[in-house]
Protein backbone atom coordinates (compact mmCIF):
# COMPACT_ATOMS: atom_id res chain seq x y z
CA UNK A 1 0.00 0.00 0.00
CA UNK A 2 2.64 2.23 0.80
CA UNK A 3 4.45 1.68 -2.15
CA UNK A 4 1.19 2.25 -4.38
CA UNK A 5 1.14 5.77 -2.70
CA UNK A 6 4.81 6.45 -3.10
CA UNK A 7 4.31 5.76 -6.57
CA UNK A 8 0.87 7.88 -7.23
CA UNK A 9 3.03 10.60 -5.08
CA UNK A 10 5.43 10.47 -7.95
CA UNK A 11 3.05 10.61 -11.10
CA UNK A 12 1.50 13.69 -9.02
CA UNK A 13 4.73 15.49 -8.50
CA UNK A 14 5.98 14.84 -12.50
CA UNK A 15 2.88 15.98 -14.01
CA UNK A 16 3.02 19.33 -11.35
CA UNK A 17 6.62 19.59 -13.06
CA UNK A 18 5.44 19.23 -16.61
CA UNK A 19 2.39 21.47 -16.23
CA UNK A 20 4.48 23.82 -14.40
CA UNK A 21 6.68 24.32 -17.16
CA UNK A 22 4.24 24.69 -19.78
CA UNK A 23 2.95 28.12 -17.75
CA UNK A 24 5.80 29.64 -17.98
CA UNK A 25 8.63 30.65 -20.24
CA UNK A 26 11.67 28.38 -20.10
CA UNK A 27 14.79 29.19 -18.75
CA UNK A 28 13.00 32.78 -18.15
CA UNK A 29 14.68 35.13 -15.96
CA UNK A 30 11.84 37.55 -15.38
CA UNK A 31 10.14 36.61 -12.57
CA UNK A 32 7.56 39.22 -12.37
CA UNK A 33 6.49 38.10 -15.55
CA UNK A 34 6.43 34.37 -14.69
CA UNK A 35 4.44 35.14 -11.64
CA UNK A 36 1.81 37.34 -13.45
CA UNK A 37 1.57 34.54 -15.89
CA UNK A 38 1.74 31.58 -13.91
CA UNK A 39 -1.47 33.48 -11.48
CA UNK A 40 -3.38 33.88 -15.12
CA UNK A 41 -3.19 37.77 -14.64
CA UNK A 42 -2.33 37.74 -18.54
CA UNK A 43 -3.56 41.61 -18.76
CA UNK A 44 -1.02 42.67 -16.06
CA UNK A 45 1.57 40.70 -18.11
CA UNK A 46 0.79 41.85 -21.20
CA UNK A 47 1.09 45.32 -20.09
CA UNK A 48 4.09 45.30 -18.22
CA UNK A 49 5.93 42.99 -20.99
CA UNK A 50 4.68 45.94 -23.35
CA UNK A 51 6.16 48.71 -21.34
CA UNK A 52 9.65 46.33 -20.80
CA UNK A 53 9.75 46.17 -24.92
CA UNK A 54 10.18 50.47 -24.85
CA UNK A 55 13.21 50.29 -22.74
CA UNK A 56 16.33 50.22 -24.98
CA UNK A 57 17.82 47.42 -22.82
CA UNK A 58 14.98 45.07 -23.16
CA UNK A 59 13.43 46.17 -26.87
CA UNK A 60 15.24 42.99 -28.35
CA UNK A 61 14.75 40.50 -25.44
CA UNK A 62 13.19 36.75 -26.60
CA UNK A 63 11.71 36.19 -23.00
CA UNK A 64 9.79 39.32 -22.45
CA UNK A 65 8.55 39.19 -26.46
CA UNK A 66 7.54 34.88 -25.70
CA UNK A 67 5.45 36.36 -22.44
CA UNK A 68 3.73 39.23 -24.72
CA UNK A 69 3.00 36.44 -27.00
CA UNK A 70 1.84 34.12 -24.73
CA UNK A 71 -0.45 36.36 -22.67
CA UNK A 72 -2.04 37.58 -25.72
CA UNK A 73 -2.72 34.20 -27.38
CA UNK A 74 -4.58 33.74 -23.38
CA UNK A 75 -6.08 36.93 -24.03
CA UNK A 76 -7.76 35.94 -27.27
CA UNK A 77 -8.96 32.33 -25.63
CA UNK A 78 -10.83 34.20 -23.01
CA UNK A 79 -14.26 34.41 -24.23
CA UNK A 80 -14.81 37.39 -21.57
CA UNK A 81 -11.70 39.72 -22.50
CA UNK A 82 -11.80 38.88 -26.45
CA UNK A 83 -15.05 41.23 -26.74
CA UNK A 84 -13.06 43.89 -25.47
CA UNK A 85 -12.62 46.14 -28.35
CA UNK A 86 -8.75 46.55 -26.95
CA UNK A 87 -8.47 43.24 -27.47
CA UNK A 88 -9.73 42.63 -30.98
CA UNK A 89 -6.71 41.98 -32.35
CA UNK A 90 -4.96 39.99 -29.50
CA UNK A 91 -4.41 36.82 -32.09
CA UNK A 92 -2.26 39.27 -33.88
CA UNK A 93 -0.78 41.08 -31.47
CA UNK A 94 0.15 37.32 -30.37
CA UNK A 95 1.35 35.96 -33.26
CA UNK A 96 3.23 39.34 -33.94
CA UNK A 97 5.09 38.96 -30.59
CA UNK A 98 6.29 35.33 -31.27
CA UNK A 99 7.41 35.88 -34.83
CA UNK A 100 9.91 38.49 -33.09
CA UNK A 101 10.68 36.50 -29.87
CA UNK A 102 12.10 33.49 -32.96
CA UNK A 103 13.89 36.29 -34.78
CA UNK A 104 15.62 37.35 -31.40
CA UNK A 105 16.74 34.42 -30.06
CA UNK A 106 19.84 34.91 -31.81
CA UNK A 107 21.80 31.81 -30.14
CA UNK A 108 18.39 29.35 -29.32
CA UNK A 109 18.26 30.34 -25.23
CA UNK A 110 15.18 29.54 -25.86
CA UNK A 111 13.85 27.67 -28.85
CA UNK A 112 13.69 25.02 -29.36
CA UNK A 113 12.55 24.73 -25.96
CA UNK A 114 9.52 26.51 -26.02
CA UNK A 115 8.34 25.14 -29.22
CA UNK A 116 5.25 24.61 -27.28
CA UNK A 117 4.27 28.10 -27.28
CA UNK A 118 4.83 27.48 -31.36
CA UNK A 119 2.45 24.68 -31.57
CA UNK A 120 -0.27 26.65 -29.58
CA UNK A 121 -0.48 29.64 -31.37
CA UNK A 122 0.08 28.14 -34.43
CA UNK A 123 -2.53 25.80 -33.78
CA UNK A 124 -5.25 28.55 -32.61
CA UNK A 125 -4.23 30.74 -36.11
CA UNK A 126 -5.43 27.51 -38.33
CA UNK A 127 -8.57 28.09 -38.40
CA UNK A 128 -8.19 31.95 -38.92
CA UNK A 129 -6.49 31.23 -41.96
CA UNK A 130 -8.74 29.09 -42.97
CA UNK A 131 -11.38 31.70 -42.94
CA UNK A 132 -9.47 34.00 -44.90
CA UNK A 133 -8.97 31.80 -47.81
CA UNK A 134 -13.01 30.78 -47.69
CA UNK A 135 -13.81 34.36 -47.59
CA UNK A 136 -11.25 35.16 -50.70
CA UNK A 137 -9.15 37.21 -48.11
CA UNK A 138 -5.69 35.20 -49.76
CA UNK A 139 -3.51 37.86 -49.38
CA UNK A 140 -4.32 37.73 -45.69
CA UNK A 141 -3.85 33.93 -45.58
CA UNK A 142 -0.55 34.56 -47.21
CA UNK A 143 0.35 37.18 -44.54
CA UNK A 144 -0.45 34.61 -41.40
CA UNK A 145 1.35 31.68 -43.54
CA UNK A 146 4.29 34.11 -44.04
CA UNK A 147 4.45 34.35 -40.08
CA UNK A 148 3.92 30.89 -39.89
CA UNK A 149 6.82 29.89 -41.89
CA UNK A 150 8.78 32.23 -39.73
CA UNK A 151 7.96 30.21 -36.63
CA UNK A 152 8.15 26.10 -37.82
CA UNK A 153 8.84 24.29 -40.98
CA UNK A 154 5.71 22.38 -41.86
CA UNK A 155 4.71 20.43 -45.32
CA UNK A 156 1.39 20.50 -44.81
CA UNK A 157 1.70 24.34 -44.35
CA UNK A 158 4.07 24.36 -47.55
CA UNK A 159 1.04 22.72 -49.49
CA UNK A 160 -1.55 25.62 -48.04
CA UNK A 161 0.95 28.06 -49.19
CA UNK A 162 1.04 26.91 -52.98
CA UNK A 163 -2.81 26.23 -53.02
CA UNK A 164 -2.60 30.01 -51.79
CA UNK A 165 -0.52 30.96 -54.43
CA UNK A 166 -2.44 29.96 -57.03
CA UNK A 167 -5.14 32.30 -56.37
CA UNK A 168 -2.34 35.10 -55.35
CA UNK A 169 -0.77 35.73 -58.69
CA UNK A 170 1.76 33.27 -57.70
CA UNK A 171 1.36 30.51 -60.08
CA UNK A 172 5.17 29.40 -60.36
CA UNK A 173 5.10 29.15 -56.44
CA UNK A 174 1.63 26.80 -56.63
CA UNK A 175 3.41 24.83 -59.26
CA UNK A 176 6.79 23.82 -57.46
CA UNK A 177 4.48 23.05 -54.45
CA UNK A 178 2.13 20.96 -56.02
CA UNK A 179 5.66 18.91 -57.63
CA UNK A 180 7.34 18.40 -54.95
CA UNK A 181 4.58 17.38 -52.40
CA UNK A 182 1.46 15.46 -54.20
CA UNK A 183 3.78 12.52 -55.58
CA UNK A 184 4.26 11.61 -51.87
CA UNK A 185 0.97 13.31 -50.82
CA UNK A 186 -0.28 9.69 -48.70
CA UNK A 187 2.90 10.25 -46.71
CA UNK A 188 2.76 14.06 -46.09
CA UNK A 189 -1.08 12.84 -44.64
CA UNK A 190 0.36 10.41 -42.49
CA UNK A 191 2.57 12.40 -40.76
CA UNK A 192 0.49 15.67 -40.49
CA UNK A 193 -0.25 16.13 -37.13
CA UNK A 194 -4.45 16.57 -35.95
CA UNK A 195 -4.93 20.08 -36.69
CA UNK A 196 -3.05 20.06 -40.29
CA UNK A 197 -5.48 17.54 -41.34
CA UNK A 198 -7.67 20.24 -41.99
CA UNK A 199 -5.13 22.27 -43.65
CA UNK A 200 -4.13 19.71 -46.04
CA UNK A 201 -8.00 18.85 -47.19
CA UNK A 202 -8.61 23.03 -47.83
CA UNK A 203 -5.50 23.20 -49.92
CA UNK A 204 -6.93 20.11 -52.07
CA UNK A 205 -10.54 22.54 -51.98
CA UNK A 206 -7.84 25.56 -52.96
CA UNK A 207 -5.72 23.64 -55.82
CA UNK A 208 -9.15 21.51 -57.30
CA UNK A 209 -11.22 25.16 -57.86
CA UNK A 210 -7.73 27.03 -59.47
CA UNK A 211 -7.78 23.02 -61.91
CA UNK A 212 -11.73 23.75 -62.61
CA UNK A 213 -11.48 27.49 -63.50
CA UNK A 214 -8.72 26.77 -65.89
CA UNK A 215 -10.65 23.51 -67.21
CA UNK A 216 -7.59 21.15 -66.22
CA UNK A 217 -11.08 19.00 -65.66
CA UNK A 218 -9.30 15.38 -65.96
CA UNK A 219 -6.47 16.50 -63.42
CA UNK A 220 -9.15 17.84 -61.14
CA UNK A 221 -11.16 14.86 -61.38
CA UNK A 222 -7.99 12.62 -60.57
CA UNK A 223 -7.58 14.69 -57.38
CA UNK A 224 -10.54 14.79 -56.20
CA UNK A 225 -10.96 10.93 -56.11
CA UNK A 226 -7.41 11.07 -54.47
CA UNK A 227 -8.33 13.35 -51.84
CA UNK A 228 -11.85 11.52 -50.64
CA UNK A 229 -9.70 8.25 -50.14
CA UNK A 230 -7.98 10.89 -47.40
CA UNK A 231 -10.58 13.42 -46.39
CA UNK A 232 -14.06 10.85 -46.39
CA UNK A 233 -15.98 13.28 -44.49
CA UNK A 234 -14.90 16.60 -45.56
CA UNK A 235 -18.64 18.02 -46.91
CA UNK A 236 -16.37 20.77 -49.06
CA UNK A 237 -14.31 18.08 -50.90
CA UNK A 238 -17.38 15.35 -51.40
CA UNK A 239 -19.51 18.39 -53.31
CA UNK A 240 -17.25 18.32 -55.40
CA UNK A 241 -16.45 14.77 -56.30
CA UNK A 242 -19.88 14.75 -57.27
CA UNK A 243 -19.12 17.45 -60.14
CA UNK A 244 -20.16 16.27 -63.75
CA UNK A 245 -16.87 15.76 -64.74
CA UNK A 246 -17.56 14.06 -68.13
CA UNK A 247 -19.98 16.63 -69.41
CA UNK A 248 -17.62 19.28 -68.51
CA UNK A 249 -14.71 18.05 -70.39
CA UNK A 250 -16.69 18.63 -73.24
CA UNK A 251 -18.37 22.18 -72.83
Amino acid sequence: MKKRFTQFLMILIFVGAFNSVDAQVVGGYFDKLAEFYEQEQYEDCAFKADRMTLRGKYSSDPEIYLYLAMSYHQIYLDTVLNKYQEYENAYELALKSLVKAKRYDKVGEYFPNNDFVVHDIVKSGIPIMLAYTWDGKYSKASSMMRSFDRLKEDQSLYFYSGAIGFFNYDKKLGNEVMDSILPYFPQVVKNARSEMKPVLADGIRLYFDYLMEDYYVDSAENLIEMATDFFPEDTALLRRSFMPFDSLRYE
